[in-house]
């Protein structure tokens, strides 16, 4: 066997992960045949500085709840232990981690790109095994199920552990029900503003209570929010409705020792209700139980009925409320329940948690359905919040996408974009989705109908330069393309007619005209205009920089190109002198700027008589 590719272990969040990492990475290389293949890594900073990730209890306001924890490998592992797995760092750049694309989707085929060298490392994190490689059986369940005897803690853990397994022995049957809280609901983490995005992780209160309540025989309620499931175990009142953390010794545990505490009880457990997060599929790969989702438990229906039932008795914490809130609104959606119930469902939460802008986006999508006024109306008031936006476009590439990408079409419908505020939203999303002709029909009816709005005029001037920088950005790779599949220098192939097209006056007299043919344009005109005046600048700028390094690449006088006499009569068309005039005006500062616009005017009026009918374009204004 190889002895020069290793397994590698590597998590940076809390223990929970860490640990199905590393028990995960022992499986394979034991399936390998040397468990000695795997290794760990083990950053530990970002535990010890932040206030929601420590080694004590987690406090939001009277709620006790156990935080995400780890702490330094010495204060987990036994020094036999870290002697043998860990290793400081490895070349991330000759690695392939194994979850990431799912590279192997069998492991033969993983053991053989191994046992090949195809990399010096192999990297596992989080994800479930037995979906990463198909061909695993139920035997290497209970292989991964041994494995975890294989990582050796520290004495102080290990007594943890030890008092653990006597309490559920002494126990005897029973099941254990993991309702996970934490980052999801409280208000110290941004992941219970990312629309879906870990709610199922989460367990809302009522859907735990009434689990509990539907169980026959000794269940057991874990969870991080030590506060609200006491208070459910109260309310449940049953005798075989049970408190975990009436198992624990007297003495204060930290966040470590509950964690550790917590998982290996409930491992012991004949059957386990929880959902994907970490600690209950930890618990489940070392007891390797039957294994019941919470949210299979009941119906969308049964859930929705028993939500209504119970919200007002159990009355948890806001953040807990707003939570089972939440949950109250997609099953309602799911069921077809009324929109007023979803308005009023939206509003309570953002009572509730009114520095969580999901509720906020939803409330809108409902009010679009009902009522346009008002949604336009609160939409007002949700743009001048700074984190609105932040929020509704939060994604990541490797985890869950676009968090909000599935409600972008109830904010671009058609019909918002009679209303200002909602139609600069609808804008502000196709610009996000790279959706330039939308992005520009709802920028300008926001502009439309809210001109002096600084905020949609704004909008509407970025969007018009974008599409302008990209015209201008094709327009010079179509000549540097034909530059070089020529061979000739591009200067030589300009004519003086084209040198003349190029001149300020022409340019901006082209654009008037061009722009003059619709609303739009009109609309758009000045910003254009703006905009072409400051490429033109900066091109002059940069031609006279390089003609300074290199005075070879100076024009040659307009004088010398054969096509001189016919290029100068372009000096006297309708589009030439048009911008010429537009240049004199602008020219004029102060207060006599004002008569110069009114001699501006009359000039094109007097263009317009004598360019009429021989210019197709004298119609202009």
């Amino acid at each position: 066997m190889n002895t020069s590719t290793f397994l590698i272990s590597e998590r940076t969040d809390g223990l929970g992960s860490r640990l199905i990492s590393l028990l995960t990475t022992l499986f394979l290389a034991k399936k390998l045949g040397d468990i000695h293949l795997a290794k760990f890594v083990w950053e530990e900073g970002q535990f010890l500085k932040q206030r929601e990730q420590n080694v004590n209890w987690q406090g939001s306001n009277e709620q006790k709840i156990i935080g995400a924890s780890c702490d330094k490998k010495e204060k987990i592992f036994s020094k036999r232990f870290i002697e043998k797995f860990y290793i400081k760092d490895y070349d991330r750049g000759s690695s392939l981690n194994l979850c990431l694309g799912r590279p192997f989707r069998t492991f033969k085929q993983f053991q053989a790109a191994f046992e090949n060298q195809l990399k010096e490392s192999f990297v596992y994190g989080l994800s479930d095994v037995f979906g990463v490689f198909s061909d695993l059986t139920q035997q290497d369940r209970a292989i991964l199920s041994e494995t975890f005897k294989e990582i050796e803690f520290c004495d102080s853990l290990s007594i943890i552990i030890g008092e653990a397994e006597n309490q559920a022995k002494n126990l005897g049957n029973f099941s254990a029900l993991h309702v996970r809280s934490g980052d999801t609901i409280y208000d110290y983490s941004n992941f219970r503003k990312w629309n879906m995005v870990s709610v199922k992780h989460a367990t809302y209160a009522e859907l735990a209570l009434n689990i509990a309540k539907n169980l026959k025989g000794k269940v057991v309620l874990v969870g991080d929010d030590v506060t609200s499931l006491r208070k459910i175990v109260e309310i449940a009142n049953q005798d075989n409705i049970l408190f975990i953390e009436n198992f624990k010794s007297n003495r204060n545990y930290s966040n470590i020792e509950n964690f550790l505490f917590d998982i290996i009880f409930m491992s012991r457990a004949k059957r386990l209700y929880g959902t994907h997060s970490a600690v209950v599929r930890l618990a489940h790969y070392i007891g390797n139980q039957e294994f019941i989702n919470n949210y299979s438990v009941f119906s969308p229906i049964e859930q929705y009925e028993f939500l209504q039932r119970d919200y007002s008795s159990l009355n948890l914490s806001k953040s807990q409320k707003a939570f089972s809130l939440f949950h109250k609104m997609i099953l309602c959606e799911e069921v077809g329940g009324d929109t007023k119930c979803l308005i009023s469902y939206a509003k309570e939460a953002i009572g509730l948690d009114s520095a969580n802008p999901k509720f906020k986006i939803y409330l809108l999508k409902y009010l679009i359905l009902q009522d346009l006024n008002l949604a336009n109306s609160q939409a007002k008031e949700y743009l001048q919040e700074k984190d609105f936006f932040d929020t509704l476009f939060v994604k990541s590439e490797n985890w869950f996408g676009i968090a909000y990408a599935p409600l972008f079409p109830n904010f671009t419908k058609q019909i918002v974009s009679e209303y200002a505020n909602l139609s600069y939203i609808a804008s502000k999303i196709c610009e996000f989705q790279k959706n330039f002709e939308q992005t520009l029909k709802f920028a300008i009816k926001s502009y439309e109908k809210e001109p002096q709005n600084e905020m949609f005029k704004e909008h509407l001037f970025n969007v018009l330069l974008q599409k302008e920088k990209e015209k201008s950005s094709l327009n010079k790779l179509a000549l540097k393309k034909s530059s070089k599949n020529n061979q000739v220098p591009s200067i030589y192939l300009i004519t003086a007619k084209h040198r003349i097209h190029n001149h300020l006056a022409y340019k901006l007299g082209s654009a008037m005209i061009l722009n003059s043919k619709s609303l739009w344009g009109y609309i758009r005109m000045p910003y254009v205009l703006s905009y072409i005046k400051e490429t033109h600048r900066k091109e002059i700028a940069d031609y006279e920089a390089r003609v300074a390094k290199n005075p070879s690449l100076k024009l040659p006088p307009l004088e010398s190109y054969t096509d001189y006499k016919q290029a100068l009569k372009e000096k006297e068309c309708f589009t030439y002198k048009l911008g010429k005039a537009l240049i004199t005006a602008n020219s004029v500062r102060g207060g006599g700027r004002i008569f110069a616009y009114l001699q501006f005017f009359q000039e094109v009026r007097k263009l317009k008589k004598e360019f009429r009918g021989k210019h197709k374009d004298c119609k202009f204004l």
